[in-house]
Order: structure tokens, then sequence, then C-alpha cells
């Protein structure tokens, strides 16, 4: 039966309408559709009433109107920024004014989140993000409040929790090499703060898969010619100082500087392969952080759970891969296939998104696409 002009619903009933139809099409939708929609879903025709909620929508920041009405022409309403899924997070949570929106479950939220954050949906961290923000509402609602960077600033110190005995392992090589820097050099007068942020910075200078080689293998002049690399490296981009000082201050004591140096750049070396084991399970501990709390909220759903479950990363830093680099590449190679499988089952379910063109409706298929996609924007890590 038709609803009659006069007939209202619950509050925010028929709003909460409007805006799940916005965020089920990928894009603009006309005035007219809106109407169609409404009127064959939920049996209402008042066109005064649906164009006031549209208006009182827009005025809250919570759709935006995307074409004017002109001759020829109909409005157009969308849903395109972070701040209209912040204004209907904040109705759902703190007003409960609207009633069955979720929305982490739609492409159109999902796009505005990846953008936001800073992610491509043709990588395989946006896709990845993209899965993990679709099965974790809190996770999603999180992205949405604060930036993704922000939280694993925060999340940093949960993953030296869970790795303290490598977190202090390295903590202590540094504040050896400080003292033993300091005590060397006493008239560069250097704080610890600024010792560890330049020791942080030669970690991520470039090595060759030759020097890592090197670095692994330790014959004694190899050592030497790195000791000798890191410390031009540290001296003069790090410390500015001019080729002549450092040349005065090694002068007679050549052997004894190599071995601090020597020292500094191991360091540096397992610094290194701490934070690139952080930074390629970032996601998983976030996800996994946000599971937690979703299980306690009671609204963790049964594919997040499983997701979760699969794709569970070896949150542990694992010095031993460093010895052998053909190990090493192969368990992050398998690591990465595995999840794209997990991620393959979830798109192949929820049949998004879209800009990938054909979702297959078997996982195998999916799988096969996603890796032709990656591959195609060179994005297979």
């Amino acid at each position: 039966m038709v609803k009659k002009q006069g007939e209202s619903l619950k509050p925010y009933e028929t709003k909460s309408y409007i805006i799940k139809y916005i965020l089920e099409n990928s894009g603009p939708v006309g005035e007219p559709d809106i109407r169609d929609y409404l009127k064959k879903e939920h049996e209402l025709v008042d066109q005064g009433t649906i164009n006031r909620h549209l208006h009182y929508l827009k005025n809250e920041g919570l759709i935006t109107l995307i074409e004017k009405e002109k001759a020829g022409h109909r409005n157009k309403w969308d849903i395109t920024k972070i701040e209209h899924l912040a204004n209907i997070m904040k109705k759902i949570k703190d007003e409960s004014l609207l009633k069955n929106i979720n929305l982490n479950t739609h492409e159109k939220s999902l796009m505005i989140a990846l953008q936001k954050n800073g992610y491509d949906i043709f990588s395989y961290a946006g896709i990845l993000f993209y899965v993990q923000l679709l099965l974790s509402s809190s996770y999603f609602y999180a992205c949405i409040d604060t930036n993704i960077e922000l939280l694993w600033d925060r999340a940093q110190g949960i993953y030296a929790y869970k790795n303290h005995s490598a977190y202090q392992h390295i903590e202590n090589l540094l504040v050896k090499c400080y003292t033993t820097y300091i005590t060397r050099y006493p008239n560069l007068e250097i704080s610890i703060e600024s010792f560890i942020s330049m020791m942080t910075q030669m970690s991520l200078a470039e090595i060759s898969p030759t020097e890592l080689s090197m670095m692994i293998q330790m014959p004694r002049i190899e050592e030497i010619s790195l000791a000798e690399k890191y410390m031009k490296i540290w001296e003069e981009e790090l410390l500015g100082l001019s080729e002549e000082t450092s040349d005065e201050m090694h002068q007679g004591t050549m052997e004894d500087d190599r071995k601090i140096y020597w020292n500094m750049y191991c360091a540096a070396f397992d610094l290194r392969f701490y934070n690139f084991f952080s930074e390629n399970t970032r996601f998983d501990l976030l996800f996994e952080h946000y599971l937690y709390q979703d299980i306690l909220d009671g609204i963790a759903s049964s594919e997040e759970i499983v997701f979760a479950i699969h794709t569970k990363a070896n949150l542990e830093y694992d010095n031993d891969l460093t010895d052998n680099l053909d190990e090493y590449h192969a368990f992050f190679d398998q690591r990465y296939l595995s999840i794209l499988e997990q991620v393959s089952r979830v798109l192949a379910k929820h049949k998004h998104p879209s800009i990938f063109g054909n979702i297959y409706s078997n996982p195998t298929d999916t799988l096969n696409g996603l890796i032709e996609i990656l591959n195609k924007h060179q994005e297979i890590p």
C-alpha cells in the first residue's frame, strides 16, 4: 500500500533510506531516481517531503548537491567527501538518528576512506586496507576520525611490546654505539636523541643486493669497505663535516674508527630490518587491534574473524630471516600470495570494487584477475 501524503515514518527513517540509496550507487544520483526508489521500495510518494529531506541532509553536511535543477536537467545528489562520512557517522553514533546504515560495507564509503588516508586501490596495500575496512566497522570509523599514519604512530608501542626482546636488543645496541662514539669523538657534542635519529636515517640508506650479501657473510675486506662507506654517509651527509675535518678526526686511528662505524652499521642494519617487519605488518597489527574491539563490542562477524585467522601475521620480528636472502624473499612472497587469496574471497562475495571491472563469484578467478591488475600497475610486492 502506497503511503498517503501526511503519513509519517519513524524519525529519520526516510533520511536513512536516501543515504543508503546514494551510497549504493557508484556516482551521483538523480532526484527522480531517488523518488522512484522510495516509491517502489518504501511506498513513499510525497515529492515535497522527499525534497525537504534532501535539503535537510545537504544542510547538515551529510550529502551534497552535484547539479542544480535547470532546463532539461534534474538535481543530482552524492556523498563525496570524508566530511560527509564523518557527519553521517556522528548521526549514527552520537544521536542514533540514522538506522541500519553500515558505512563500511559500501564501495563509495571505502573509496573515500582510502583517498583520505592516501592509498591507491590499485596497490597491494590499498586493496588490503580496503578489505580490512570493509570487514571491521570499528577500524573504518577510526580511519574516518583519525589518519591511519597517526594510528600507526600510536600503535608502534604495541609492536614494540609484542617484540620486546628484539626491540630491547636494538635499543641496547644503539646506546652502546652512542657511548663508544661520544667517548671516541667528545668534541662533536651530539645528544643521544640526535644520534639515534641519525642512526635511523643511516638505516634507510640504500643497500644493494651485493652489499646485503656482504653484510650477511661479513668477510673482513667487505667489512672494511662497508664501514668506510657508512662513515662517509654519517660524517658528510648527516653531520655535515667537511672532508678536511673528517680526515683530521681519523688521523692515525683509522682502524679503531672503522670498528666503531662497523658496529654502528650493524646496529643500523638490525634497525632497518626491525622497521621493515613493522612496516610490513602494520595493517595486520591495526586490524588485529580493532578485531579485538569488535569482539568485545559483540559486533565482529564470522567473516571478519575468518579473514583475521587466515591472514594472521607473525607479528614477531624474525632476525633469522636476514641470514638467508632466499628464505627472506620466499617468506614474504608466500605471505603476499596467501593474503591475496583471502582478499579475493571477500571481493568475490561482496562483488566490489567496481573499478576493477569484473569481480567474479569464483575466488580463484577473482585472484587471477587481482594479480593481473596489480601486475599491470606494478604493485605486486
